[in-house]
């Protein structure tokens, strides 16, 4: 309805029925989105609410009561924001990644464009505020005037764009001078704490020392000496006795 959507000079002597019907369009649109978030779809909440605007004053007032050229508009931007969005994060991630992630000092690099960061996305809330605001709108009260917004479409473009930039640059020189040095210190302490002695692990041998070398646990001899020193005693035995000649050769070989 703040987009002026829906005629409501029609309601004019019924608006019981106008608010019904608001009420009736936010209902619907909350009990669409608690459906499409227990199945997980993607939708969106400013699609719901005017779809269901759109359905009431289609029921109440039919096609009269919609502002067609408006309506338009505001789905023309449903598919227009989505590309110029893309556009704008293409370009940003394409400018990050070359002159912060790839530059020779990725950290330096990120240092220095934090103001910038700062600055702009302040300017741009700033600008986006004075332009598309809140406007004047004023209350007659026991004859009296009451202002109850600010001034905000009595600001020329031009004051509203230097006062952004003005402001922006504000920022960008306090995040120079308070931020950046805060998040030096916290990255610094950050890795002189996670300095830590090297540990090797081989086996069951642990050495935690840089400057030592790992000693592996020798092996026991008695686990490789029941298989095989049995054998190898009755050969080297065999052999003895066939070099002397002995008489016994017989009986043990028996």
């Amino acid at each position: 309805m703040r987009k002026g959507i829906l005629e409501v000079t029609l309601y004019n002597g019924y608006e019981e029925e106008l608010m019904l019907g608001c009420l009736a369009a936010l209902a619907s649109s909350a009990i669409w989105l608690l459906v499409a978030t227990f199945l997980k779809l993607p939708i969106s909440g400013t699609h719901s609410i005017v779809g269901s605007t759109i359905g009431f004053s289609l029921v109440a007032r039919g096609t009269q009561g919609l502002q067609w050229s408006k309506l338009g508009t505001i789905v023309g931007s449903w598919f227009i924001s989505p590309v110029l969005s893309g556009i704008v994060s293409v370009g940003l991630f394409w400018a990050i990644r070359k002159f912060i992630l790839r530059a020779k000092n990725p950290l330096k690099a990120g240092f220095y464009s934090l103001p910038i960061f700062y600055g702009v996305t302040f300017a741009i809330n700033v600008v986006s505020i004075a332009l598309d605001g809140p406007k004047s709108e004023y209350k007659e009260t026991l004859s009296i005037t009451i202002n109850l917004l600010l001034y905000m479409d009595n600001i020329p473009t031009w004051i509203a764009v230097v006062s952004s930039v003005g402001l922006g640059l504000l920022v960008a020189v306090l995040t120079q001078l308070c931020i950046v040095p805060m998040q030096k210190r916290k990255i610094a302490n950050k890795m002189k704490n996670n300095r830590q002695p090297v540990k090797f692990i081989f086996d069951d041998s642990v050495e935690s020392s840089p400057s030592g070398s790992p000693k592996k646990n020798r092996r026991p001899i008695s686990l490789g000496s029941d298989k095989q020193l049995p054998a190898i005693a009755e050969i080297t035995e065999l052999r003895s006795l066939s070099d002397n000649k002995s008489p016994t050769l017989k009986q043990v070989l028996i």
